[in-house]
């Protein structure tokens, strides 16, 4: 299959968030940029859910980005609109070694 770069079109930043602490002991999440690029961004589906009384929306998304010679796993995460994807799945595509294909999950309460 071959990927037209134009459709590489949505800025997205995949960051690496660990537990840090506040100048008075309060938690706080820290986010370290691993890499900002361009991709192809489409929902693979979607569902509303209800979990404890909150409706949730869940999304999955897959993402296409050139290669890059950064390690990039399940433990970090996509932002991208302003919305925190939860990585699922890092695959080369193709085994191609030309693209990278990331699948998020974004749930946030509607």
């Amino acid at each position: 299959m071959n990927v037209n770069p134009g459709e590489l079109n949505k800025r997205i930043k995949i960051v690496s968030v660990t537990n840090g602490a506040d100048s008075e002991g309060f938690p706080i999440p820290i986010e370290t940029l691993i890499h900002e690029c361009w991709a192809k961004a489409g929902n693979t589906s979607g569902t509303e859910l209800i979990k404890a009384g909150a409706e949730f929306i869940e999304a999955k998304t897959r993402f296409l980005i050139r290669h890059v010679n950064k390690t990039i796993n399940e433990d970090m995460q996509v932002i991208f609109n302003g919305d925190y994807y939860n990585i699922s799945y890092v695959n080369n595509y193709e085994y191609s070694n030309e693209y990278i294909e990331i699948f998020g999950t974004l749930r946030k309460l509607v």
